[in-house]
Formats: structure tokens, sequence, C-alpha cells
């Protein structure tokens, strides 16, 4: 038998009945905990989201920003910090793109910004982090840093102000193809013949009309290299592996004629150049020739073969000349190649070119193309007049020709989705001309590294005379001047002359004009030296024509003026601006 509940019983039980039925109670109490925390993660949330959307407006408007800054790289700060601002990233309390390009307003920028101008390398063995290079130059690339308060609406009286940080690189490539040398001002067959085959190692024996076709003939520089390949027996590879390679003077005959076909006036000059120098050895290194720059990735024979990119064809053979090897000498007796000139040598010294510094190039903002520094000597004998008649004057002419210079210094490019070339700049400077008369120490013409220190000349000497004279002049350069290539003169590949000669008479006569005379017979002073130098000055007019006209073409032959330099633009191209990082 059950006996009856206790009353503890019953009030256990009466209690558990009353807790179970008082439900509602119990879930307002959990409520009340857990609404703050649920309050919490959905500010937490919602904050996220907002800054998520924030960080992906802001990487977006930094993208455009470093492209704006890389198309525009000479403008780099205001391009990207207008841009920034057209695509709502603030500063200094500013909204509109007016007034973020004001000095005040660009300080603001760049406290909670970065706009880095440099230089990234395409090269997939540098690490992707390691490829752009701030501050390096040439400059052709853009990073842009933006570090913008965080938007938080919820959490940042809790946890204080946070920023988001993004950037981004951009590059641009834009190119110039250049060179530096010397449209011939006069012609006179016999100069250039004996010049060019002297360097080149054989007797050469075309007429002003050979050389007149040779300096009208444009070949592409490219189809020139292609036949020149097939010269060397180089059936594959880039154009850079094909121009690490020398050539002879014969190949490059060869690939030029190759290259010139169509054109009848060059293409018989070639082959008489071909058949007149079929016995030289001497060889040209390519590589001083040319620096194909971004081109020298390209295919041999490839589509890049295609390009409308143009080099002359007397500027090549004079630029081979200049850089062929051997000892970079040679002496020619010029009487032979002008008539009633007499007796009249010529040294020729030619110093290395500069480093990474050809004669034709393919490159971008700070390149360089140079002459090679050059020294000539003329040994020139004529006999005297009036009170000189009977006597011998010896004159001994130095010429020496510092680096002419070009230097790529801007291609402006417009219009950011079709970039096309606007302008392209070359700062040129022409080389300091400096010509003696005077005794050179023996050795010292050869010594590129060291200045030419000139003493007292015999210029006559007689039983009852003995005449010694020395004399300078220079021609300087005070500073580079910038020539502007439009894309009309781009095309028809047009050829712009810097000037800064001081020199208004003849070379010879300013020389004679300078001269400083000691005359001495049996030790004393004899007649005043201004009889002399008259004389001696009269003695020779009538060849200080032929002399100048033998200094010019050797000197143009060999890419110098006197006190000129010409630079000639082929080709340009702006590429489209494109992330990089």
């Amino acid at each position: 038998m059950h006996g009856r509940p206790t009353p503890r019983t019953v009030v256990a039980c009466g209690l558990a009945r009353t807790f179970i039925a008082d439900q509602r109670g119990n879930v307002a109490i959990i409520a009340a905990f857990a609404t703050p925390l649920l309050l919490l993660v959905a500010a937490f949330m919602f904050d996220y989201s907002a800054m998520r959307n924030q960080d992906r407006q802001t990487q977006n408007a930094v993208d455009l920003a470093a492209i704006a800054a890389a198309a525009r790289i000479e403008k780099a700060e205001e391009a990207a910090f207008r841009t920034l601002s057209e695509n709502g990233v603030h500063f200094g309390g500013q909204s509109s793109a007016e007034a973020v390009v004001a000095f005040v307003d660009l300080k603001a920028a760049a406290a909670r910004s970065a706009v880095e101008k440099g230089r990234y390398t395409r090269d997939a063995a540098i690490p992707a982090d390691q490829r752009f290079v701030s501050g390096a130059t040439p400059h052709n690339a853009v990073r842009v840093t933006v570090r913008t308060p965080a938007t938080r609406y919820f959490t940042k009286s809790m946890f204080g102000q946070s920023y988001l940080q993004r950037s981004a690189v951009a590059s641009a490539s834009a190119s110039g193809a250049f060179s530096i040398g010397s449209r011939l001002a006069s012609l006179n067959g016999g100069v250039l013949n004996a010049v060019l085959g002297g360097l080149l190692g054989g007797e050469i024996s075309l007429t002003v009309m050979d050389y007149n076709a040779l300096l009208d003939a444009d070949v592409s520089l490219l189809s020139f290299l292609d036949s020149l390949a097939v010269e060397l027996g180089v059936t594959s590879g880039t154009y850079e592996d094909l121009v690490r390679s020398d050539a002879t003077v014969g190949q490059i005959l060869s690939a030029l004629a190759t290259a010139s076909r169509g054109d009848a006036g060059a293409a018989s000059a070639l082959s008489k150049l071909e058949a007149d120098l079929a016995g030289s050895t001497v060889a040209a290194p390519l590589g001083s020739l040319v620096d194909l720059g971004p081109l020298g990735a390209a295919r041999i024979g490839g589509e890049a073969a295609a390009l409308d990119i143009v080099i002359n064809a007397l500027d090549l053979l004079s630029a081979s000349a200049a850089v062929a090897d051997g000892e970079r000498q040679a002496r020619i007796d010029l009487g032979s190649s002008l008539a009633g000139l007499g007796d009249f040598e010529l040294r020729i010294t030619i110093g290395e070119p500069m480093q990474e510094s050809p004669w034709y190039r393919i490159g971008e903002k700070g390149d360089v193309v140079r002459t090679a520094q050059t020294r000539i000597a003329f040994d020139l004998t004529v006999g005297g007049g009036g009170i000189l008649a009977g006597a011998t004057i010896n004159l001994p002419i130095y010429v020496e020709a510092a680096y002419a210079s070009g230097e790529l210094t801007a291609i402006d490019c417009e219009n950011l989705l079709q970039p096309r070339v606007r302008t392209m700049e070359v700062s040129t400077t022409p080389g300091v001309i400096s010509a003696w008369i005077g005794d050179l120490d023996g050795g010292a013409e050869t010594n590129f590294h060291r200045n030419l220190e000139f003493r007292k000349a015999t210029l006559v000497k007689t039983p009852l005379l003995t005449a010694r004279g020395r004399s300078e002049i220079s021609i300087k350069n005070l500073s580079p001047t910038v020539l502007t290539f439009t894309p009309d003169e781009i095309a028809r590949h047009a050829v712009k002359s810097t000037h800064t000669r001081s020199l208004t008479a003849s070379l010879l006569s300013s020389l004679l004009g300078r001269l400083d005379v000691e005359l001495k017979a049996g030790g004393h002073s004899l007649i005043a030296p201004s009889v002399v130098k008259t004389a001696l000055v009269a003695s020779t007019q009538p060849v200080a024509d032929l002399v100048d006209e033998a200094i010019v073409n050797t000197l143009s032959i060999l890419g110098v003026k006197l006190g000129e330099a010409d630079v000639r633009a082929s080709g340009a191209y702006c590429g489209r601006p494109v992330l990089v990082e």
C-alpha cells in the first residue's frame, strides 16, 4: 500500500510545478543577457561590411590614380591626387578635384598618401616585390599609396580610429629611336675615299655621286639586322643576341645592299665598296653601333621587322669606321686627293666610345647617344712667298673633337586609352672642338686620358731665319639645346641640328690669325714677328680653303661637325599605362 504524501513532498512538488509553469520569465532573463551581445555582433558585421566596401573603393581609386600618374609621369603627384579626389578619396576636408591640387591641399594629401616615381623592371628573374625601385631613374613607373581613416559607424568609440592602407604600381613605356652624327656639309670624294679607306682597310674609289646616293639612302634598321644575321649565320635568337656579335666590313656592306634593294644608286655604290674592301679584315662591334632597347627582346625576322625604323647608309658606314677594331688609327696622304695642295698628311686617332652609349639607339627618357672622341693631326707643307720666298713652311695642325651627345629628355604622350606621341625631345650638345698649331710630345696623341699640351713648333727654318710659333682656338658649347620633333617630323625621319659655333672665319685662317710667332737668327731677334706672320698668312691663303675642306670632310665622315651636332629622330612609341603590382 502506498502511504499518503508527507507535507515536505507536497511543498517540493508545488515549487516544481510553479517553476515549470513560469517559462516567460526564463526567456526574459536570457534575452536580457543576449541582446547586447547580439547588437555588438551586428555592429561589428555592419562596420566590417562598410570597411570592406570602402577598402574595395579605395583600391580601385588607387589603381586608377597609379595609371593616371604613370601616363603623366612628369606631373605624377597632381595626376594621382586629382584622380583620387574624383574617385571619392578626399584630403584636408576638400572634396573637389580643383581644390585638391592647390598647394595647401597637396600638403594635406601628401600627409596621408605617397606618390613615388621610380623604375619598374619587367624581369621574371627578379622577385615581384623587388621589380619596382622607388626613386630609380629614368622613371617609368609610379607607386601610389593611400592611408585613409576606416569608415566605422558603431565601433569607433569602442576601439578608436583605425586606417586602411592600399597601394598600386603602374608602369607606362615610351621609347624613341634616335641617332647622332653629321650630315656631310660638303663632299670631296678624294678626301672621303682616303679617310674611309684608311679606317676600313682598303682603297675606295667612290665618286661624289656615289656618296650622295648613300647619303640619300635610308634602310630599315631591322631589315638590315635580319640580313646581317644571315651573313653571320645566325638562324635563331633575338636581336639583342645578334648585336653582341662583331661583323666584318664586308658583312655589313652585304647586309646593307640587301636591305637597300630598290635603290639603284645606293646598290651601285655599295657594290663598289664591297669590291674595294674585299680584302679587308676590319670588324665592327655591333653593340657600339646600335642599342635596340625594348626591341632587343624581339625574335630575329619576327613581326617587329615590319616597324618603320630607319638608318642612313652613309651614317652607318661612318659609324662602323669610327668604332672599327685595330689600333683605331690611320695615317693618310691627302696631298694626292686635293689638287694644288702639295704635301698634306693626315693622322687620325679615335678614342673608345663611351660605354653603353652607341651611335643609334631605341631607348627611353634618359638614354644617350654619343660620337667617339677624335683627334686628327695634319702635317701641311707649302712653299713660302714674300719675305719667305724660297723657304718651306711646315704647319703641324691638331684638331680634337670631344664627345657630341644627344639625350632623350622627353616623349610627350596624349590620350590615356589610345596613346599617341605628341612630341619627342632630344637635348643635344655638340662636342667641344679645339685646334692648335704647335708641337706635341710623342705618345700624347693617342692618350685620351691626358690633356694635350703644345709647345712652339718650328714653322720655317732657313740658314738666315728660324720662325717658331704656337696657336690655339676653341669652339665651345655653353649649354645643351633641346631639339623638339613633332609626329610628322618623326614620321619623315627628320634631321635637326644644334649650332654653338663661335668660329666665323676659316679654321686655318683663324689659327694663323692667333699665331704667336718667335723669330731668331744666330740667337738674336730678327725682324718684327708681325712681318713674318703676315707672310705666313699670305703664303697659306691659296690653300686655306682646301685645308678647311679636308678638315671638315674628315670630321664629318667621323660624325663630327665644327660646332654643330645633327640628331635624327626615326621613331617614337607611347605604350598604354598598365598596373604591374
